[in-house]
């Protein structure tokens, strides 16, 4: 009911305002129904952007559900890619309700996006392999060498790494970072 009021209050204003004849209150008033729409915009925004990364959030939450009965390995990557997929159309919807382009969500490729994915992934695997030299340094850990890791685990290893950066840049970075400018 008090929502019903301001606004009443508001176009009984409209109507006041231009028969006062003074332009400082005019631009005054133009000043504050600006303010008013740009906070309601921004609310606006920020919902959307939070429900965007709640409905990612879930989608990963349903993904390792729905894949947890398959063998461990496969299914890490089963789940990945299912909530990527799902993420990237959520990005595609949000970007459309928002009225963005997929090139202002930084989705469309442009002509250094290898050479920025590869100084990305290489600063990410070099902060992922600082962290347990810098506790053998400083901490009481010894390291042991086991000699089953194969190469192929690695691999595989570094390939689900991939997988989680590219579903957390879709679902963190791509629309809402976007989306709050």
């Amino acid at each position: 009911m008090e929502f019903l009021k301001r606004w009443s209050r508001l176009f009984e204003s409209v109507l006041i305002v231009p028969r006062i004849g003074t332009s400082n209150v005019r631009i005054l008033y133009l000043h504050f129904m600006f303010q008013k729409s740009k906070t309601v915009i921004r609310i606006y925004t920020l919902g959307r952007v939070l429900l965007f990364c709640l409905s990612c959030a879930i989608v990963l939450a349903i993904a390792s559900r729905i894949t947890q009965g398959v063998s461990k390995p496969f299914s890490e990557y089963l789940s990945l890619v299912i909530a990527g997929i799902i993420t990237f159309g959520l990005t595609l919807l949000f970007v459309r309700w928002e009225g963005l382009r997929l090139r202002d969500v930084g989705l469309v490729p442009g002509q250094r996006s290898i050479f920025r994915l590869c100084i990305g992934f290489l600063i990410g695997l070099i902060l992922a392999s600082l962290q347990p030299v810098l506790v053998l340094f400083f901490g009481h850990v010894k390291l042991i060498l086991f000699p089953q890791i194969t190469f192929g685990a690695i691999l595989s290893s570094v390939g689900l790494y991939f997988l989680v950066a590219c579903r957390e840049e879709l679902a963190f970075r791509a629309y809402p970072l976007r989306g709050l400018n």
